[in-house]
C-alpha cells in the first residue's frame, strides 16, 4: 500500500511540475493582461515549481542533505514567499489601480526573517560557529518547529487577508458593473479554496512530521492529497483563468471620494443628467455596460457618477442600471406587440444576460414573477 501511494505521489508530482513549467512559459509569452498581474502570478508559480523540484531532487537522491545542506536550507525558505505572492496576485487581479509601493515590500519581511534565522542555524550547526553542545542541540531541534509554526501563522494571516480582499471586490464591483456575469466569482472563490486546502495539507503534514504525531503511511497519504489538490488548482487556473482572462479587467480599489468634493448645488444637476440619459438614451440595453462606459457617454467622471448614484439615489451602479432594465421589461410585457414573444427574449432585449438574476430582481422589485406579472396585466386589460 505504501509503495502504491508513493508511486502515485511521484506521478502526480511530475505531472504538476510539467504543468507549472508549461503555464509559466505561456504566461511569459502571453501579451494580454496587466504586466504586474502576470509577473506576480509567474513569481508564485515559479516559487512553487522550485519547491516541488527541491522535493523531487532530495526524495530521489539526486541531491543529498549532507552535500547540499545549504541549498536545502535556503530553498526551503521560499515557503515564506508563496502566501505573499499569491495574495499580491489576487490584489492586483481584482484592483486595476493597485501598484507596487514602498509598503508592498513589507510582505518580504517574513521571508527575510526566516533567511536570517536559517543563516544562524547554518552557521551554528553546519559551520560550527559558537560551538557548544547545548547551542547546537537547541538550534537543530527547534529549527523545524519554529519554521513550520511561523509558516502556519503566516499562511493563516494571508488566507484571512485574501478572503477580505475578494469580499471587498465583490462589494465594489456592484459599483462598476451592471452585468451579473461580471460579479459571478464562484469559480475564482473555488480556486482560492483549493489553494487554501493545499496549504492546510502541506502545513499540517509538516507539523505532524515534526512532532511525530502520526505514522509514515498517513504522511504519504497527505503528500498525495496535497500535491493532487495543487494539480487540480493549476489545471483550473490554466483552463479557466487564462481562457477567461477578460473576466477580470479589474476595478478601482478607491473611488477617491475623500480627495474630491462635489459642490452641493451641483448634485441635482448631476442627478437629472444621469437619470435623464438613462431613461431616454437607454444605455442599460447594453448587457455589458460599465460605470466607466456610462460616465464617458455623459461626460462625467466615473467617481462622480458612482457617488451621485450611491448618495443621492441610495443605490449602487448594478442595482441602478437593472432597475431601469426591469421597468423596460414591464413595459414590453404589457405591450400587445410583444404578446407572441417569450419572457426570455424580452429579458435579453432589455439588457439582462442571466435568467436567475433577472427573475430574482424582477420579483424583488414587483413582488411577482415575470409570468405572473404578465398574466395579471393581461387580465386587468381584458376585465
Amino acid at each position: 500500500m505504501e509503495e502504491l501511494i508513493s508511486k502515485l505521489t511521484d506521478l502526480v508530482l511530475i505531472i504538476t511540475g510539467f504543468e507549472l513549467v508549461t503555464l509559466i512559459v505561456v504566461l511569459v509569452f502571453l501579451k494580454q493582461g496587466r504586466a504586474i498581474t502576470k509577473n506576480l502570478l509567474i513569481m508564485f508559480l515559479a516559487t512553487k515549481a522550485i519547491i516541488l523540484t527541491r522535493w523531487f531532487l532530495f526524495k530521489f537522491d539526486f541531491l543529498t542533505y549532507e552535500r547540499f545542506f545549504l541549498f536545502w536550507l535556503y530553498s526551503g525558505t521560499l515557503f515564506f514567499w508563496l502566501a505573499p505572492s499569491a495574495y499580491l496576485y489576487i490584489k492586483a487581479l481584482c484592483f486595476r489601480d493597485w501598484k507596487v509601493r514602498v509598503k508592498t515590500f513589507f510582505h518580504l519581511v517574513p521571508l527575510l526573517l526566516i533567511i536570517i534565522y536559517s543563516s544562524f542555524t547554518a552557521m551554528i550547526c553546519h559551520f560550527g560557529w559558537m560551538v557548544n553542545d547545548f547551542t547546537i542541540w537547541m538550534f537543530a531541534s527547534s529549527y523545524s518547529k519554529v519554521f513550520w509554526t511561523a509558516n502556519f501563522i503566516q499562511i493563516l494571516g494571508y488566507i484571512i487577508a485574501g478572503l477580505v480582499t475578494v469580499n471587498k471586490y465583490r462589494r465594489r464591483i456592484r459599483q462598476s458593473y451592471s452585468s451579473v456575469k461580471k460579479i459571478n466569482m464562484n469559480w475564482f472563490t473555488g480556486l482560492i479554496a483549493l489553494l487554501v486546502l493545499h496549504w492546510v495539507f502541506v502545513v499540517t503534514r509538516a507539523v505532524f512530521s515534526v512532532f511525530n504525531l502520526t505514522n509514515p503511511l498517513f504522511l504519504q497519504c497527505m503528500d498525495l492529497f496535497s500535491i493532487t489538490i495543487f494539480l487540480v488548482f493549476a489545471t483550473i487556473l490554466v483552463f479557466r483563468g487564462l481562457c477567461q482572462s477578460k473576466i477580470f479587467s479589474g476595478i478601482d480599489e478607491s473611488m477617491r471620494y475623500q480627495e474630491n468634493k462635489i459642490p452641493s448645488e451641483n448634485f441635482d444637476g448631476y442627478v437629472d443628467k444621469i437619470t435623464s440619459f438613462m431613461k431616454h438614451g437607454k444605455p442599460f440595453l447594453d448587457p455589458t455596460l460599465t460605470i466607466d462606459e456610462f460616465a464617458k457617454m455623459i461626460h462625467i467622471s466615473p467617481w462622480i457618477v458612482s457617488r451621485i448614484i450611491n448618495e443621492s439615489l441610495n443605490q449602487n451602479f448594478f442595482n441602478f442600471v437593472n432597475s431601469y432594465r426591469i421597468e423596460e421589461v414591464k413595459k414590453m410585457l404589457v405591450d400587445q406587440v410583444n404578446s407572441d414573444r417569450t419572457i426570455l427574449e424580452i429579458m435579453y432585449d432589455c439588457g439582462f444576460n442571466s435568467k436567475s438574476s433577472f427573475n430574482s430582481m424582477f420579483k424583488k422589485q414587483t413582488g411577482l414573477t415575470p409570468s405572473q406579472y404578465r398574466d395579471q396585466m393581461v387580465k386587468s386589460k381584458t376585465a
